[in-house]
């Protein structure tokens, strides 16, 4: 089995929300996830634009 770790992109904003969510689930947090998968998006666009 290969196992590779590597940054996050904007590609994989909806499988972050993704574990986002079943955390929060697990937790018994789900009605606290506001977040969208464009909010993620966003985030991955900002930190890859930092130095």
């Amino acid at each position: 089995m290969n196992l590779s770790i590597r940054p996050a992109t904007v590609c994989d904003a909806s499988l972050i929300l993704a574990f986002i969510r079943e955390l929060a689930v697990c937790e018994l947090l789900a009605h606290e996830v506001d977040a969208t998968q464009a909010d993620i998006a966003e985030a991955l666009r900002h930190l890859a634009e930092e130095p």
